[in-house]
């Protein structure tokens, strides 16, 4: 099963800045498997049940590694992966002026 690292940016789009603050707190620096329905899910209790319904909306059936910290930085593959994908010039290119 393939894991996706999720940034704490992307957990806040996702499902609100409370819950993934918690979700972080509780689980951050782990993998998590993220149940397919909210029903099956076992964040209740953690989390809103609009937060969970979000989280299975996006993730459901999959494997994720979570954040050890709400400011906790992608690796650097993923964070080329970005810069690349977003056509981002690269660190330290000077335009020759």
């Amino acid at each position: 099963m393939a894991r996706h690292y999720v940034s704490f940016f992307l957990l806040v789009d996702i499902m609100g800045e409370p819950d993934a603050l918690a979700l972080c707190r509780e689980h951050g620096g782990l993998p998590l498997y993220v149940a397919q329905t909210p029903e099956r899910s076992s964040l209740a209790g953690l989390l809103s049940p609009v937060a969970i319904e979000s989280l299975c909306a996006e993730f459901g059936g999959e494997e994720i590694q979570l954040p050890s910290s709400p400011l906790h930085r992608p690796p650097i593959k993923q964070r080329l992966a970005a810069m690349l994908e977003a056509k981002a010039p690269a660190v330290g290119k000077t335009d020759g002026h």
